[in-house]
């Protein structure tokens, strides 16, 4: 099973970057259990 940290780092390559286009948002998880904390990960492009 992946830890948090390796779920995190493996989401850039599912992000379809032509739907992202122009967006700038941060998104706050706050996690449970055995990993527990409050992870951001920010979505950003870049033009």
């Amino acid at each position: 099973m992946p830890t948090i940290k390796e779920i995190f780092e493996s989401m850039p390559q599912y992000v379809n970057k032509d739907k992202i286009q122009g967006v700038n948002k941060v998104v706050q998880f706050h996690i449970t259990g055995d990993e527990a904390g409050d992870y951001v990960v920010r979505v950003q492009t870049v033009s």
